[in-house]
């Protein structure tokens, strides 16, 4: 065997180095902005975290994947779905309590005098 053929053991066995691919931004973006939008900036920022995951999800999946981090893309569509879901229920229900206050636990307060208290003398 010449020395300059190499050994077809030797072709097969070596160790390909691993392709390590950057995290997207838009996948941390998304997921930062939607937690935030569970507290803080409630409509806008959960709008922003899931239109970014879907951005960030679309690099993620691409074929060849420009990036990673599909895991934190998933997250901020999750979490900011979750976020916008909950805040419109608050919202609504803020809203029923302003319009129909009868509904609303109001009209139980308010009645919350009227009981009679073993220190009138009644």
């Amino acid at each position: 065997m010449n020395s300059d053929q190499a050994h077809p053991l030797q072709e097969s066995q070596q160790i390909q180095n691993p392709v390590f691919l950057p995290t997207s931004t838009l996948a941390v973006i998304s997921t930062c902005s939607s937690f935030v939008g569970l507290f803080f900036i409630p409509i806008i920022a959960g709008i922003i975290g899931i239109i970014c995951g879907v951005m960030a999800f679309g690099e993620t999946r691409s074929k060849p994947p420009r990036k990673s981090g599909d895991v934190f893309a998933v997250i901020g569509i999750v979490v900011g779905v979750i976020g916008l879901i909950l805040w419109i229920f608050v919202i609504l229900m803020a809203l029923a309590g302003i319009i129909f206050p009868s509904i609303c636990c109001c009209g139980f307060l308010s009645n919350l005098g009227n009981t009679v208290s073993p220190m009138n003398g009644y």
